[in-house]
């Protein structure tokens, strides 16, 4: 079976806001960083209430109230953060080739020719296969994948053809 498709600047901008969405390090990584900076952002409004104040009172509320306020903003902030990442890898072309994309599914497993480079990617070496509203992603490592648009006719007898092959060849 093979596929052939155009694969454009945004399917790989659909991957990468999908890997920072549903990647396990990624999400703890803003778990940390939401308590972290609710609570660094709380001892130093703190620190500034108790210099002004030199009320402990005040100080207790304030650094709580700016610790509850950041708890809640920090996930909106750190979201907007990474999506203009994103653009800036956009805008550098840093997010992956585009052009004609010439995906072969074979008994030993698949191979993907894009820019004039051509990879293989074993059964053994599929990882799992992602869904979106517009697009797969058959991943060879927690950031890598192959992006297949639905968009495009024949993409889900190949991605159903190669969960079937993953699972009865792995």
């Amino acid at each position: 079976m093979v596929l052939e498709f155009f694969l454009t600047t945004e399917d790989h901008v659909a991957f990468n806001e999908h890997v920072a969405r549903t990647s396990p390090v990624l999400r703890k990584q803003r778990a940390t960083a939401r308590i972290v900076g609710a609570v660094l952002c709380g001892a130093t409004s703190l620190g500034i209430a108790w210099a002004f104040e030199r009320s402990l009172p005040v100080a207790l509320v304030t650094g709580l109230l700016t610790a509850v306020v950041m708890w809640f903003l920090l996930p909106r902030i750190l979201w907007r953060s990474l999506l203009r990442s994103i653009r800036k890898m956009v805008a550098k072309g840093l997010v992956g080739p585009v052009g004609e994309v010439r995906v072969t599914l074979a008994e030993d497993g698949l191979t993907v020719q894009i820019s004039g480079m051509t990879s293989s990617l074993p059964w053994a070496s599929i990882e799992g296969v992602a869904e979106t509203e517009d697009h797969y992603f058959v991943f060879a490592s927690p950031v890598a994948a192959i992006v297949v648009p639905r968009r495009v006719p024949g993409a889900a007898e190949l991605i159903d053809a190669v969960r079937a092959a993953s699972v009865r060849l792995r």
